[in-house]
């Protein structure tokens, strides 16, 4: 909904569901890398301009990697509308 591409916002929340664990997180968002080994990957202004646009679709994949062996898992979220919020909010049942 937002149309951001914060990155940052989804390895803290990983940083945070690891319990303080320290790692170093690789993340591309609709296959452009933005972090590697937890750094920021420097982007071209045309790596930027698709990135953006890229986050404008309804929906939008963000790969998250966390170095060392285990399981894969594939999470779902929603980002909601300021409207969406308002509207089911203005009424009680």
């Amino acid at each position: 909904n937002g149309g951001d591409p914060n990155f940052g916002r989804i390895a803290q929340a990983a940083g945070q569901a690891m319990s303080g664990s320290h790692f170093a997180v690789d993340i591309a968002v609709e296959g452009i890398q933005v972090m590697s080994a937890g750094a920021e990957v420097p982007l071209s202004d045309v790596e930027q301009a698709a990135l953006h646009s890229a986050v404008q679709a309804p929906e939008v994949e963000f790969d998250l990697t966390i170095p060392g062996e285990g399981g894969e898992t594939e999470v779902f979220f929603s980002d909601l509308s300021q409207a969406y919020v308002s509207a089911n909010a203005d009424y009680t049942t």
